[in-house]
């Protein structure tokens, strides 16, 4: 069976209107190969998703498949747990200084939207500082001085990528690693950002104003932080 038909199978069991007799029958109509299903599933990062919804509807799939897609749910939970600690620490210092970042992305989204931190995968800390106070240098040095170090460039180099110019990871937190949404033995980077604005080989997009104006403050896995509003999500 085609990688896309595999895809198709996955996207429909996602559908929020699936009947699980009508997704089997699905999956036995295309004769699928529950293993390379699972595969697929871990590839397009919707493993999580998968087994979660699987689990709701208490079917099961042949025990090397299902065996995948639940250890994959379990790295998930257990690298997105530890990201949202470190988010803790960072925010925890934030207020400590006056500062209110904007949490982007995945932080947000996986607490705030997704029934399960686990289902939203996430590789680092996105966090929208005010640029019109002058907040980057700030949060550059309270990450310092939290140990991580601080990579630079300049937005004018490569496609011109002006949202972020930096990013953090703590000192001797090296760990190499082939899929770092699957790894959970590093700490995750933290990018901070001034900018919503997307700039590739000279066309600008910057979508940056009023949105702190319209942010609204949700609670991230035990801590409050402000976050995009649903009109600038």
């Amino acid at each position: 069976m085609s990688s896309y038909l595999e895809s198709k199978l996955i996207l429909s069991a996602l559908r929020r209107d699936q009947k699980p007799e009508v997704w089997q029958k699905e999956c036995e109509q295309a004769k699928v190969n529950y293993d390379t299903l699972a595969v697929t599933a871990i590839v397009l990062g919707l493993a999580p998703q998968l087994h979660y919804a699987l689990t709701k509807w208490n079917v099961t799939l042949p025990p090397r498949a299902m065996a995948k897609l639940g250890a994959t749910f379990q790295l998930h939970e257990k690298r997105n747990t530890a990201i949202y600690q470190q988010l803790d620490e960072v925010l925890n210092e934030c207020e400590r200084r006056g500062l209110k970042p904007i949490a982007l992305k995945g932080v947000h989204l996986a607490a705030c939207v997704y029934p399960r931190i686990a289902l939203r995968p996430m590789n680092d800390i996105d966090l929208l500082f005010d640029a019109s106070r002058g907040d980057l240098r700030s949060a550059e040095e309270m990450l310092e001085e939290l140990g991580y170090a601080g990579k630079h460039k300049s937005s004018e180099l490569g496609p011109g990528v002006t949202k972020h110019t930096s990013t953090f990871r703590r000192e001797g937190d090296h760990t190499a690693t082939p899929n770092p949404y699957l790894s959970t033995q590093s700490e995750r980077m933290i990018e901070p950002h001034t900018s919503l604005e997307e700039s590739w080989f000279g066309l600008k997009v910057d979508v940056t104003g009023g949105v702190r104006g319209r942010a609204i403050t949700e609670n991230l896995n035990g801590h409050e932080c402000l976050v995009l509003s649903r009109e600038d999500l």
